[in-house]
């Protein structure tokens, strides 16, 4: 018993300590090592006229969407941020067909661990990827996109429920501009993909700054932070274990 309560007291805050540590430095991807050779190239982009129409229902919630081929995409990166969206999210008819937003940085950007400084930094805003980075600092916003993600089979949100900023990813699929329908009669919402990658901002142009993808395929390349991971899962579960402990020796002193 004495033993039970000494570990406790001791190990249970290093414990605590790993497990916060971790929990940041999984998702850090200024870790990220061995860029494979992929990522060094530019997005391969075929545009496409007269584009085929790609309609996704679902009745559960209540929308029809309408996809407009624009164009063949494939982009390879390193993922620098990554945003499910959710209920409760203001703009509800994104979250009914957007499922993920991804940002990815690749080229110039990767090829000389521009990434690694510590002034550059990502954040999602809704649905927009920011960043902010010193002025001498030679980050090139052509090679840094943030994507809408599209997807109407399972084992791809799967495989994009497991990616974590610090991965290296390629993604395939096509760019589309989207007509968001409901069922009930309201007004459509249009949403339209960029096609460039040099725009900066949402009123660059008549498109916006995002790429829309209806993806087909998605490979990681490599995962990142693997032992952080790991440390994670570890020390979460110690944690865990150290509190039940706590609890029966609590209870037992008390029951003395």
């Amino acid at each position: 018993m004495e033993f039970l309560q000494k570990s406790v007291k001791y190990l249970f805050p290093v414990i605590l300590i790993l497990l916060v540590y971790s929990f940041f430095q999984k998702s850090n991807f200024k870790n990220a090592s061995d860029i494979s050779p992929l990522l060094l190239k530019e997005p391969l982009q075929t545009d496409v006229e007269d584009g085929a129409i790609i309609k996704i229902t679902n009745k559960q919630k209540g929308f029809t969407s309408r996809l407009k081929v624009v164009a063949e995409y494939d982009i390879s990166g390193l993922v620098v941020m990554k945003r499910a969206h959710w209920f409760w999210e203001s703009k509800s008819y994104f979250r009914d067909f957007i499922n993920y937003d991804v940002g990815l940085i690749w080229g110039d950007n990767v090829r000389a661990d521009i990434y690694k400084d510590k002034s550059l930094k990502f954040s999602h805003f809704e649905y927009y990827l920011m960043s902010n980075y010193s002025s001498s600092l030679p980050f090139n916003i052509a090679c840094a996109s943030n994507t809408h993600i599209i997807y109407d089979k399972p084992y791809l949100g799967r495989i994009l429920g497991s990616v974590s900023p610090g991965d290296q990813i390629n993604m395939k699929g096509k760019l589309v501009d989207v007509e968001f329908m409901r069922i009930d009669g309201n007004e459509p919402v249009r949403l339209y993909t960029s096609k460039v990658r040099t725009d900066t901002g949402v009123m660059d142009n008549e498109r916006g700054a995002c790429e829309v993808l209806y993806l087909e395929k998605i490979e990681i390349l490599k995962q990142g932070n693997v032992l952080y991971h790991r440390i994670f899962i570890f020390s979460l579960l110690l944690a865990i274990i150290f509190i039940v402990l706590g609890f029966i020796s609590f209870a037992r002193k008390a029951a003395e």
